[in-house]
């Protein structure tokens, strides 16, 4: 069998993976890869697209699902397989989709046609999101996905003990990151620090994965959290969100320390909020504008689903925050010249990685806790060099056989 990378090896973004066999062809992911200057879709020519028997999607991100839709007007006419999150939260109808709850239960051996069977296990990363052991044509296959064990949100069924003769397995964060356990330590401890100075503070996450890590510590930390209405319903109102979700974190989403973001008590934000509204034509504006701007919950946290802070009520009530002394808190990539970048740029942010994603040692643990023939490492745009034989760093539009 072939492995074609059409993108997400030695880059970070357009995850997407071919995988040919004599009688059947599989695509795990088609992202798009996101920095400021557009959008760019994999390398896969339209006889290859017309070609593909499945689609794999390891979770819902822009840069693993966001170019399905162009998939589809290039030709595709597969079955896409996905978690049930996955496929809800999809930008566009997707056609001939299976449910891979529904296809069978995590580490049960689920069998397709052409001979296909797939095994299928929580990542960790973000609601809905999986790994995938594959077995055709008498080769066994891995893809870990984006794959962390330790976070504070999701549950993660750990790799162990599989053997395979070709996994691609996530290493965003390179040679230079430090590992999950460390990173949440060192955050939980900021956290603590500023909620004990009682400080007010601002932080931008994705609309789907870490915001909810996050989101768990400030509560167990004590703090106000005034989450955007969007997280929240994800976090209370998910479908089958129990299986995703550690119970700490289901515990955090019933406390009675989560609100909605209306109702933070400081008038301009709150202002803010009612002006996209009006504008929307929903006219709550004059009932919010009530809100006192001293009334004021010294030790609460913003956290609102915009990681660049490219939306202009967000950029204005960050800088209300940060003029009040609170902190601007970024925890994942900041796009280069976006506003979180330039921010963080003049001492108006701190950075304090979430992990949502693994490091070079991280994969090399993976790579002793199991039997890999040969390992691709993708997710990152770092040069990266193994001395382990069986770590094969490649690039996109290379292929290599197993």
């Amino acid at each position: 069998m072939k492995l074609y990378i059409a993108g997400g090896a030695s880059e970070h973004g357009r995850n997407s993976f071919l995988v040919e066999g004599k009688s059947i062809r599989i695509l795990v992911d088609c992202g798009l890869m996101r920095e400021p200057n557009g959008s760019s879709r994999p390398f896969l020519s339209d006889e290859q697209i017309k070609s593909i028997d499945y689609l794999f999607l390891t979770h819902c991100h822009a840069d693993h699902a966001g170019a399905v839709m162009w998939l589809y007007e290039r030709g595709f006419r597969g079955i896409v397989i996905a978690s049930r999150f996955t496929l809800d939260t999809m930008p566009g109808p997707v056609r001939d989709c299976l449910v891979l709850e529904e296809l069978g239960e995590r580490g049960a051996k689920i069998t397709l046609d052409h001979g296909l069977s797939v095994t299928w296990g929580r990542s960790g990363h973000c609601m809905g999101s999986v790994w995938l052991l594959f077995s055709a044509e008498g080769k066994k296959f891995l893809f870990s996905g984006d794959y962390v064990e330790k976070s504070a949100a999701y549950k993660c069924d750990k790799i162990r003990d599989i053997a395979a003769d070709l996994a691609v397995i996530d290493t965003a964060y390179g040679t230079k990151g430090e590992r999950c356990r460390e990173n949440l330590k060192i955050f939980k401890k900021y956290v603590s620090d500023e909620h004990t100075a009682r400080r007010i503070n601002f932080y931008p996450v994705p609309s789907h994965g870490r915001g909810l890590d996050v989101i768990r510590i400030l509560i167990e930390n004590g703090c106000e959290v005034y989450a955007d209405e969007y997280l929240i319903q994800e976090l209370r109102e998910t479908e089958g969100r129990k299986n995703w979700l550690r119970k700490g974190m289901i515990r955090a989403s019933e406390s009675d320390h989560l609100h909605p973001l209306m109702q933070f008590p400081i008038g301009y934000a709150c202002v803010l909020r009612a002006r996209q509204r009006w504008q929307q034509g929903s006219g709550n504006y004059l009932k919010v504008k009530e809100f006192s701007e001293k009334a004021v919950l010294p030790g609460s946290a913003i956290v609102v689903p915009d990681t660049q802070i490219a939306k202009e009520w967000n950029r204005d009530t960050a800088l209300h925050i940060h003029d009040a002394g609170g902190r601007i808190v970024l925890t994942g990539k900041q796009i280069p010249g976006g506003c979180a970048s330039r921010m963080l740029a003049a001492g108006m942010a701190d950075f304090l990685r979430i992990s949502v994603h693994q490091t070079a040692e991280e994969l090399r643990e993976l790579r002793r806790k199991n039997r890999f023939a040969r390992i691709v490492p993708f997710h990152s745009a770092e040069q990266m060099s193994f001395a382990e034989k069986n770590i094969i760093v490649m690039k996109p539009m290379e292929t290599i056989e197993f």
